[in-house]
């Protein structure tokens, strides 16, 4: 976002419109901060103004929260920038790395959940929480495409029952941060894996 906003004009674009609602803060609040920054300011360093706002939200884990996004990123993502290819994705399927991407997503969401659980500032606890869950639905993104690939129904459907519970549970507890749309990733990832078992 902070690399496009500077090079909006050589896009061919003069403006951004933007809803800017609250809950595009999921799970991370650079994106909507950027956009409204660098608009008017496109001189603005990016990696400085990206170091203020995650430690705004994050305080001193903010370091941390950055490595977890990076090693989601070269983790999940299968090809170049803009071509939205996934591990997930057929031609890019590869079990041992899904199944990396499966423990080490669980590890963080511990992680995240006790620093969130032992934080005092309230910015920062709900930050940390959002995060926790964040990795929360990355793994079970994780777990629905190793039982579908191992045609495994049981574990998908014990998948399925217990993310209707956590989700439902996610937003109510967060819906002033979590639009229900940062769902649908966990959903679609469940819906397939199904899909392929009964295929």
């Amino acid at each position: 976002m902070a690399r496009d906003l500077k090079d909006l004009e050589s896009l061919g674009l003069n403006g951004l419109l933007s809803c800017q609602a609250i809950r595009c803060f999921y799970p991370l609040p650079y994106m909507p901060n950027a956009m409204g920054d660098l608009l008017w300011n496109k001189r603005l360093p990016a990696r400085q103004h990206r170091a203020k706002i995650m430690s705004a939200a994050f305080g001193q884990q903010a370091d941390e929260v950055e490595a977890y996004f990076s090693h989601l990123v070269a983790g999940f993502r299968s090809g170049p920038d803009y071509e939205h290819k996934t591990l997930g994705d057929g031609d890019a399927a590869d079990l041992k790395k899904m199944q990396q991407m499966a423990a080490s997503t669980e590890r963080y969401r511990r992680r995240f959940g006790a620093l969130a659980k032992r934080e005092r500032n309230p910015v920062v606890r709900t930050s940390l929480e959002l995060v926790a869950i964040h990795a929360d639905q990355a793994n079970r993104i994780a777990r629905a495409h190793l039982a579908g690939w191992r045609k495994d129904r049981k574990a998908l459907r014990a998948l399925r029952a217990d993310y209707e519970a956590v989700r439902r549970r996610m937003l109510e507890d967060f819906s002033p941060w979590v639009d229900p749309l940062a769902a649908e990733p966990a959903q679609h990832a469940l819906a397939r894996a199904e899909k392929a078992v009964r295929g």
